[in-house]
């Protein structure tokens, strides 16, 4: 009788461990108090990929890889408009646990990570059958084994992840080769309202049901795990071999898989913190979520709904897309990064008008027109009582800043820093201020700037930084009867190669700079909270 007891509390104790170990889940995030309207539950997937999961804030001090490309923004809109999420972070995926929940969300997976049982595929294809949605996020050749973890989940649906980078040319390559715009799409619910996105580095696929594809003038590159002489980064050689599929090749994926439905994208990097309102990114994030929980017909879809938080709209077509190049001197990467580094920042970079009025319209140092409908889109910033910025190189005044300058401040009465007049046009000579010190009141510090134009704004200034030799107005405000319109010079701090990595947090003079940026960027935001007061 006592051998039975204790066969029967072993047995007890080990199903009340699987219980707890299959149990393994935490809130990632809920509808606001007092939601009304539909819910559909997702389920993020943590225990086969934590990589940049739905934690992982962006903050002003964080340049840690995964946190800047985190899903904590993708996530959050979902939560505030009917798609609470929970994240299972051990034990594995039974048919118990995907049977609360109506999408399942498993980012790139990870060699460092448990791979899927047998059982959990078998459970993963039920639950999809049975109408659940799979969003899966892939990426570039087999990185992280994530290809041949994900395959025998994806092959019964018609998918199948390829080893390769998907690589283009000409107008359709952003930086490099493996960057590329992305604008060839099938008409679907997914792709409603979805121009153009952006794969920083993603990958192929083959599939029954594909999305999207890259250009004829694009290729698959193959990485070959056989060759040593291949990048150890799972990368091919970068060039098209006589062996490799010239494009246009699929790039993502939506397949009606029983009475479920299955979205695959093959960039781990387009949905992160940084880069999810660049383009139409987001867009086709929302779009899936949306099919896939069976809710594509909602009005508003998540695409149309203005995200929480402060919202700034960068003109991509002025810009000529520097906000996402990093190598030459006049690309403004790591400028774009870091206004999302302002954790209640959105920061969307587009070539099109928002479906809503943003809080704030950034042009910085523009060498296209701004066209009618953008600039449309800032007289309604203005109308609505919000800032339109022009960020500008002192030494590269182009036509199309002199254009929007003017627009909204004929006369704008600036001197040089003896008070000459100084004209805002193109070729305009400027002298430079050495060793100007200047305070920042919102962020409570002062910096010394190695060089600063030497511009005036009488009567308008908000920052200035001064010398023995004369002063340099860094931030100028035209308040109108509604908005406020904004000029700084200083748009030489903020190229590239003065503002430093991504991924590594701004030291020396490139610390000056990102402190610079950090204060024009609270001060548009201080600018509204201002507004709304009066």
């Amino acid at each position: 009788m006592k051998h039975l007891l204790l066969i029967f509390l072993f047995l007890f104790a080990c199903c009340e461990t699987g219980k707890s170990e299959n149990s393994n889940i935490v809130t990632g995030g809920t509808v606001p108090e007092g939601w009304n309207g539909p819910v559909t539950r997702i389920l993020e997937d943590n225990i086969h990929s934590t990589k940049q999961n739905s934690t992982l804030l962006l903050t002003e001090k964080d340049f840690d890889y995964s946190h800047t490309y985190g899903f904590s923004r993708l996530f959050r809109h979902a939560n505030l408009n009917g798609y609470p999420h929970d994240r299972i972070t051990g034990g594995t995926l039974t048919p118990e646990i995907l049977g609360n929940y109506d999408i399942l969300f498993i980012n790139l997976v990870h060699d460092s990570r448990p791979d899927f049982t047998e059982a959990e595929r078998t459970a993963i294809l039920d639950f999809v059958a049975s109408g659940g949605g799979l969003f899966v996020i892939a990426d570039h050749t087999n990185v992280y084994e994530h290809a041949q973890r994900l395959n025998p989940i994806l092959e019964p649906a018609g998918i199948r992840i390829r080893y390769e980078t998907a690589i283009d040319k000409g107008s359709h390559s952003v930086q490099g080769a493996g960057w590329i715009l992305i604008d060839d799409f099938v008409e679907h619910p997914v792709t409603r309202d979805v121009k153009e996105i952006m794969f920083l580095t993603g990958g192929t696929m083959d599939a029954d049901s594909p999305l999207a594809f890259n250009s004829e003038d694009g290729f698959g590159d193959h990485w070959n795990p056989d060759n040593p002489d291949k990048p150890v980064g799972k990368y091919g050689n970068w060039v098209q071999d006589e062996d490799e599929d010239s494009g246009p090749l699929p790039l993502s994926a939506a397949a009606e898989y029983g009475e479920g439905r299955i979205f695959v994208i093959g960039d781990q990097n387009l949905f992160g913190n940084t880069v999810l309102y660049f383009l139409n990114n987001s867009t086709i994030a929302f779009n899936a979520i949306e099919w896939l929980g069976k809710r594509e017909n909602d009005v508003p879809g998540l695409r149309n709904v203005k995200p929480d938080g402060f919202n700034i709209h960068l003109d991509a077509q002025a810009d000529a897309f520097t906000m996402v190049q990093s190598w030459d001197t006049d690309d403004h990467l790591s400028f774009y990064f870091n206004l999302s580094r302002q954790n209640n920042v959105r920061a969307h970079s587009t070539r099109s008008p928002l479906p809503w009025t943003p809080d704030a319209f950034l042009l910085v140092d523009p060498v296209n027109p701004v066209e009618p409908p953008m600039l449309a889109e800032a007289d309604d910033v203005i109308a609505s009582g919000g800032q339109v910025l022009l960020v500008q190189d002192a030494t590269g005044i182009t036509t199309a800043a002199v254009d929007f300058f003017q627009h909204f401040v004929p006369e704008a009465g600036l001197t040089t820093s003896d008070g000459s007049p100084f004209s805002f046009q193109v070729g305009a000579v400027v002298d430079f201020i050495l060793n100007a010190e200047i305070a920042l009141p919102l962020r409570g510090s002062t910096h010394t700037l190695p060089w600063c134009p030497a511009v005036k704004c009488p009567g308008h200034a908000l920052l200035t930084a001064n010398s023995p030799e004369g002063s340099c107005d860094l931030l100028c405000a035209w308040e109108t009867d509604q908005g406020t319109f904004l000029l700084s010079m200083a748009g030489g701090f903020f190229y590239q190669p003065l503002m430093g990595s991504v991924h590594t947090k701004p030291a020396g003079e490139s610390s000056i700079y990102y402190e610079f940026e950090m204060e024009i960027i609270e001060t548009l935001m201080s600018e509204a909270t201002l507004a709304g007061q009066n």
